[in-house]
């Protein structure tokens, strides 16, 4: 007996290769069992058996066919399709979680032991963390089936039958790994030359994912004898793309199992095997992502290139090759990559964790620049260029991350060794990131590399100083002094470089802290004292130069001081000394606050001369620096103003009123409210009424808001500028400001009566006359608010009120600019009596203050709706249409709305006798109503009627004239007629027809022109030829079509113009027969015979009454165009026993000759005034019918 084992008895021999859905589909058929029935499997393939398909599977299980219900082959299949869409990923979470609930029936197979111990690998395998995991799960599922197997070997082999016939061919020796049995099949089929079979079974064994090492070299080494002996053979070589995905698998198994020689192998042999370039180019790529993602560094460099190309959007795949060429040390390949990295990140840049990322980047990069690993050290002439880089790449990254201690530091690093290679540009290629740097850098950063940052500093402030930037120079030596503010080695020669450069007001933030910080450094006090000198602060350079005087004088004293120190401290005192001396000198004049000075001053104050003298060195300080006098000499001024004699300022009382407001100003600014009013008090001394004075100095007070200062002042002004209405004014301004109303109000009756009093003199200019209207007019306008203050109830009349409102009636006749403001009361007193009830209300009155308003001020609000609304219902008519139409003037007046039926009858109101004057009121009222209610049929009518009027109206008045813009205005009613249209004509059949004959009718006159042009175009050639063709010329038919294709290069483009109007017209109305006349005549001329016949049958069709025109020309042409039965039946429509059908081929002949002719002669004939009609009683005769006149 055989000891050999069939295939079926093998727990990893599964031919199935089972796509997900196909996959969903098993199991779904496993898992659905409603009716509790019996798991059965053919072909791999599940599903359940009824009863009597059960007892027909025993009957042929006994009778040696097999079973297909027996639970021991299904436990097989279904341990089988499990591990197989373990391996294949084809379990979803949700799937493994209802195969573990459906274990719990117990009448299910899915409740075996063994299935169960599967279902928990396969759930361990799905919450896998590692790989190693993972394969270990798998691992437990195939001693599962291993065990499963070799238990119930002997009943999973075939059925009786197939035994019989068929031996097993799997030796149980061979099988040492799980695996094993497929690469049996495979090396049978290949003994059979069954290469396709075995090439499926190879690959089976492979889908089975044991990753063992031993297996895997196992497999490795039949796999590629076989495709080295049979990757030749057609089929084989077809299934490439599968070779290859094996082929990859492979290699990532044996990276995972560390057997990197094993990996190179396999893909080297991949990389011989196939010879197309477009599968060659695929496996390069897949050979390098295989290589990168398990680090092989060696490996990958060949394919570096390739992967960069194809992953240009793949972050973390770039981050793996910048990683490999770094490895490599090709650090500026890894530079480009990285590169390409940060503008992916930072294409997404919103988030922290990213901004790190682009940080870490660019530090990197920084790095490498800074530590010369891009370019080799041996090659000076690159250091530059790499600092450069470093400094582009740390200070991009020091903005993303300033705090970053290590940054500062790389980046401090950059820029000293930059400055040491090119410290000549080093300000115009780093300066603003430089002073960005120092902003920001940590100090301890800075003082880790003093000298240095001090030196660039320096440095950068001298470049910018010499290209006449101070502000930029500054900035660099900001931060420097703030960090070592200590240090006056360094404080010494910046103040000496921006005195060098005349910048060194640019160091006043710093000098205060200077002169607390170095109160004992003498020649730091004095270089700040010749900064206050460059910049003309005398004072504050005296005091910085004596301090600094005194120093050396001190150090003078000393005798144990060399030599050398004795020469220097003399040479600072004499030129201290001088300064100084020359200060106490010019101040003796101008007298200060030392006690010695203001000794001086005081002595010489007694004598005129000097007062005098002072005046005109007050005079010409406050000339010098007006803007700075009352800071600076405001105290000194008040003294001496208290002891100068009232004839000091002799010719010279304009600058002392000036120099005095200006000292108010400045104690105003300061709030020094006495000091101002003393400046005051003592003016008034030298100029008692001087009215200019008082109104600028009222102006400051007003202008600080202060005027409550002034209170004690007032009265005495009223009375003695009690005729001055400025200064009146002004009083009445003070005590509005101060709250005391009720006098501010006497007091501007006064101002309001000397206005009045004013114009009514004979010498006041013209322009006089409106200044005091203005101005009185202002004066009325805070009268009127007081006195409707002071009205309790504005639906009371009251005097006040009525006082107030002719007082605003005057003031705004006196100036227009008050028109709102009455308006505004108007409306108010209108809203006022509109509220009253319906027994006290007086409609008139509302109607009465709201038109006054509008008058005064149009704008758009709810008091015009009321007010329209008392119009309609007082039928006042003609002050409806007035405000209507002065409504639509503005651009407001959309704003206003009315309801469908006020539009209706103000239409209506409009058109009362007829008139035309107001029609665009009507459309506009009548298409707003139409707006409002579309379903109202009357609205509609009589907005189509009047649009239709209106139109037919214009069209008389445009055709008589012949103006060129005739044509523009002719298109123009058509739009209109669109318009009218607008709301519908379908229940309106005659406004319909009269719409159609005014369109078309509009249509005939806008070619008119054209057919006038075409007709001189037209004369010219038609002469030539007529003296070609003779006098039969006329009756030849055929050669005036000839003549036309000949000629209609010449007036093609007006007579398709021409054309395009007819069919506009014709689109208006089809059914009219003139017009297809018309057209089929045009036609003809042209040369379009076929167009020509169309156009007239369609004449004949429409036409109200036969017309012998129609059908003669009908018969012409169809003899032109060969149609000789056609010709004859319209030829027969034409009665020849009428004694009328000679004059009519009279009348044809000479319509014929002149058609289309620019200069017709008499008599004109009209075609369309012709027919035929049938006569008698009991024998029906045709009779032609001839007009009595002969119009066009």
């Amino acid at each position: 007996m055989s000891n050999k084992l069939y295939p079926e008895s093998c727990p990893d021999v599964y031919p199935k290769n089972w796509t997900q859905s196909q996959f969903q589909a098993q199991l779904d058929s496993i898992l659905y069992n409603p009716n509790e029935q019996q798991l059965s499997v053919k072909n791999h393939e599940f599903s359940y058996l009824s009863l009597i398909e059960r007892i027909i599977q025993v009957i042929s299980g006994l009778l040696g066919f097999g079973n297909q219900g027996d639970s021991v082959k299904v436990t097989s299949e279904l341990l089988k399709l499990l591990y197989t869409g373990a391996t294949h990923g084809h379990l979803k979470e949700s799937t493994i979680k209802r195969l573990q609930g459906a274990q719990y029936n117990l009448k299910s197979p899915l409740s075996h032991r063994s299935v169960v111990a599967v279902v928990n690998d396969i759930w361990n395998l799905h919450n896998a963390k590692t790989t190693q995991a993972a394969n270990d799960s798998l691992k437990k599922m195939r001693t599962v089936l291993e065990d499963y197997h070799k238990i119930h070997a002997k009943v999973l082999q075939p059925h009786f039958w197939f035994r019989f016939f068929e031996n097993p061919s799997i030796n149980p020796k061979n099988l040492i790994n799980f695996g094993d049995a497929p690469l049996e099949l495979a090396k049978r089929a290949c003994e059979k030359e069954n290469y396709a079979q075995a090439f499926n079974f190879l690959l089976q064994a492979h889908s089975l994912k044991n990753k063992a090492p031993y297996f895997q070299e196992k497999f490795w080494n039949q796999f590629k004898a076989f495709l080295e002996k049979n990757f030749s053979i057609q089929t084989i070589k077809n299934r490439s793309n599968e070779i290859q995905n094996t082929i990859y698998e492979l290699a990532t198994t044996a990276f995972q199992n560390n057997n990197p020689s094993l990996a190179e192998e396999q893909l080297n042999f991949l990389l011989s095997l196939i010879k197309d370039k477009a599968s060659l180019k695929e496996i390069r790529l897949r050979m390098g992502e295989i290589y990168i993602n398990f680090s092989q560094i060696r490996l990958v460099e060949p394919f570096l290139q390739i992967l960069k190309q194809h992953y240009t959007q793949n972050i973390e795949m770039l981050t793996k090759i910048a990683d490999a060429y770094w490895s490599l040390q090709r650090i500026p390949d890894a530079i480009l990559v990285l590169d390409d990295i940060c503008k992916l990140y930072e294409i997404e840049f919103h988030t922290y964790q990213i901004g790190n990322k682009i940080v870490d980047i660019k530090v990197k990069i920084g790095t490498a620049y800074l530590n010369n690993q891009v370019n080799a050290v041996d090659q000076p002439g690159e250091l530059s260029d790499n600092y450069e880089n470093a400094i582009k790449y740390l200070s991009e990254a020091f903005v993303l991350n300033e705090k970053n201690k290590e940054i500062q530091q790389k980046l401090s690093q950059a820029f000293i060794q930059q400055f040491n290679q090119t410290p000549k540009d080093f300000e115009k290629r780093f300066g603003k990131t430089f002073v960005t740097f120092l902003d920001k850098c940590d100090a301890s950063i800075l003082n880790e590399n003093k000298t240095e940052i001090q030196k660039m500093a320096f440095l950068c402030a001298e470049v910018a100083l010499t290209n006449n930037k101070p502000i930029p120079a500054k900035k660099y030596v900001e931060r420097v002094l703030n960090t070592f503010d200590n240090d006056p080695e360094f404080v010494s020669i910046v103040i000496d470089l921006f005195l060098k450069y005349q910048a060194s007001k640019q160091l006043y933030p710093f000098m205060k802290g200077w002169l607390n910080h170095f109160n004992n450094n003498f020649i730091i006090f004095e270089k700040i004292g010749n900064i206050f000198s460059a910049n003309k602060e005398d004072e504050a350079s005296f005091e910085t130069h004596e301090k600094a005087l005194t120093y050396y004088e001190k150090q003078l004293l000393d005798t144990s001081i060399s030599d050398e120190t004795r020469t220097y401290a003399l040479e600072r005192v004499e030129v201290l000394g001088t300064k100084v001396n020359a200060y106490l000198l010019k101040q003796t004049t101008y007298w200060g606050s030392n006690s010695k000075e203001q000794e001086v001053a005081l002595r010489l104050l007694s004598d005129l001369e000097y007062q005098k003298r002072f005046v005109n060195l007050f005079i010409q300080q406050w000339k010098a620096s007006p803007e700075n006098f009352g800071k600076n000499f405001g105290e000194r001024f008040l003294i001496f103003m208290e002891k100068a004699k009232l004839n000091a300022f002799e010719k010279n009382d304009k600058e002392l009123r000036e120099i005095t407001l200006a000292c108010v100003q400045e104690a105003l600014k300061f709030n020094k409210f006495p000091m101002a009013l003393k400046y005051a008090e003592r003016y008034f001394a030298f100029s008692e009424k001087d009215a200019e004075f008082i109104l600028k100095f009222i102006n400051q007070f007003i202008q600080n808001k202060s005027t409550i200062h002034l209170s004690g002042l007032l009265n005495s002004w009223l009375e003695k500028f009690s005729h001055h209405v400025i200064i009146i004014e002004k009083i009445g301004n003070i005590l509005d400001f101060n709250q005391k109303v009720p006098q501010s109000i006497e007091v501007f009756k006064k101002a309001l009566k000397l206005y009045e009093k004013r114009l009514t003199q004979i010498d006041i200019s013209e322009q006089d006359r409106k200044t005091i209207q203005v101005r009185a007019a202002d004066l009325r306008i805070k009268i009127a608010e007081y006195l409707f203050k002071q009205t309790s109830w504005w639906g009371t009349k009251s005097p006040e009120q009525q006082e107030a409102i002719d007082l605003l009636k005057v003031a705004t006749k006196e100036n227009p600019i008050h028109a709102k403001e009455l308006a505004k009361k108007f409306r108010a007193l209108g809203v006022a009596e509109k509220e009253k009830s319906v027994i006290t209300r007086d409609d008139p009155k509302v109607v009465q203050y709201f038109r006054d308003s509008y008058e005064l001020d149009p704008i758009p609000g709810d008091y015009l709706k009321t007010l329209i609304e008392l119009y309609f219902k007082l039928e006042n008519n003609v002050e409806l249409m007035s405000l209507y139409i002065d409504i639509q003037s503005h651009p407001w007046a959309s704003e206003v709305k009315l309801t469908a039926e006020q539009y209706y009858k103000l239409a209506q109101f409009f058109n009362k006798g007829n008139s035309r004057e107001n029609s665009q009121h009507i459309l506009d009222c009548l298409k707003n109503a139409c707006k409002l209610d579309t379903k109202n049929t009357t609205y509609k009518r009589d907005f189509a009627q009047f649009t239709l009027t209106i139109t037919q109206d214009k069209l008389k008045k445009i055709s008589a004239e012949k103006s060129t813009e005739k044509n523009v205005k002719l298109q123009a009613l058509l739009d209109e007629l669109e318009i009218g249209k607008q709301f519908g004509l379908e229940s309106f059949k005659d406004l319909s027809a009269q719409y159609a004959q005014t369109a078309v009718t509009i249509h005939r006159h806008l070619m008119e022109p054209f057919i006038k042009q075409f007709e001189v175009v037209h004369d010219k050639y038609m002469d030539g030829l007529e003296a070609l063709a003779g006098e039969n010329f006329q009756s030849t038919i055929s050669k005036k079509a000839d003549y036309s294709n000949a000629n209609k290069h010449h007036h093609l483009k007006i007579s398709k113009l021409i054309l395009e109007f007819y069919d506009k017209a014709i689109a208006v109305d089809p059914s009219d027969a003139t017009l297809h006349f018309d057209k089929g005549v045009m036609l003809e001329i042209t040369g379009d015979i076929k167009g020509a016949l169309e156009s007239l049958r369609l004449a004949v069709k429409h036409a109200t009454k036969e017309n012998p025109f129609y059908y003669y020309l009908l018969s012409l042409l169809c003899s032109v165009n060969s149609e000789g039965g056609n010709e004859e039946m319209y030829f027969k429509k034409i009665p020849y026993d009428n004694e009328d059908h000679l004059k009519f081929r009279e009348d044809y002949e000479i319509w014929q000759k002149q058609c289309l002719k620019h200069k017709k002669e008499e008599p004109i004939i009209n075609p369309h005034d012709y027919s035929i009609i049938t006569t008698g009683t009991f024998s029906t005769t045709r009779k032609l019918v001839l007009p009595t006149k002969k119009v066009v």
